[in-house]
């Protein structure tokens, strides 16, 4: 325990935080971002990473603000506490909108709370999972809102319905999933969505994806069925494309970026390096 501890980034404030959540005294703070926007100090793993790094996702955040503009549809599923969807909504303004989703109902309170607490006006929030199929569906019910996810032994259940089914706007400008494993199916569910996406943001974990029994190559195929072209991180700024039927070495790879009009995205990320 004791090692665990020194390895990480800001140890004295790692204990901190932990006794903060436990005690539940982490109620009586609040995280104040460089971009204005500010979350509560929930007893959730996710705001406890904030508190003792309020950078701890500033690549991300950086990535999706120099892409969003003003008026564009910004859909987050597996949105947590809210801090993209938050960081999002700021960048949008009130003539854009953003659809936010979380299966958690526990953490749905959270969002809520963080998304009054900014006062926006231009979010609406789902309690549900999202799939290939509706239906209900077991969910986990870990302390750690970082590790719950779908799962045949979970003890909540919750609903599910295709992303197809819940949005029927006429354009996406940026579509962000983090589901935990589930994104394959999450992009299943949503074949009409996707032909008008501009850009799709999601994570590649398999570790995650092995509670599905799938591989980072199944979903990357799927997208470039979709007629998508994929992207990995090299660094902060730089993106490299991918063939998702080449022998590439995926593992090192957390997120990728995928789209339709390689043009588009360098029009909107300008001083990213797009190869």
């Amino acid at each position: 325990m004791y090692n665990k501890i020194k390895r990480k980034k800001r140890p004295i404030r790692f204990l901190l935080s932990r006794a903060l959540w436990h005690s539940r005294l982490c109620y009586l703070f609040t995280i104040k971002f460089a971009s204005g926007i500010k979350i509560r100090f929930f007893p959730t793993a996710g705001s406890s990473s904030f508190w003792i790094d309020p950078y701890s996702c500033i690549d991300e955040e950086l990535f999706i603000s120099s892409y969003l503009r003003e008026g564009d549809t910004f859909i987050d599923v597996g949105a947590n506490i809210g801090y993209i969807t938050l960081t999002a909504a700021k960048k949008i303004g009130d003539s854009g909108k953003i659809i936010s989703i979380e299966p958690h109902p526990r953490t749905f309170i959270f969002l809520n709370k963080n998304i009054k607490a900014n006062a926006f006006m231009n979010i609406e929030t789902y309690n549900l999972a999202l799939g290939n199929e509706e239906g209900k569906i077991s969910f986990s019910d870990s302390k750690s809102d970082e590790q719950n996810f779908i799962t045949k032994s979970g003890i909540i259940d919750v609903s599910v319905k295709r992303l197809d089914e819940l949005f029927n706007g006429p354009s996406v400008e940026f579509l962000k999933i983090d589901t935990e494993g589930y994104e394959l199916f999450v992009l299943q569910g949503a074949k009409k969505t996707l032909t008008k996406t501009k850009t799709i943001f999601l994570e590649i974990f398999q570790s995650h994806f092995d509670r599905y029994n799938y591989k980072k190559k199944d979903l990357l195929r799927f997208l470039a069925e979709q007629e998508f072209k994929i992207f990995v991180f090299q660094s902060a700024k730089v993106l490299n494309e991918i063939d998702p039927n080449s022998e590439i070495d995926l593992e090192k790879f957390e997120n990728i970026v995928a789209t339709k009009d390689v043009s588009f995205l360098k029009s909107r990320l300008q001083g990213y390096s797009i190869n």
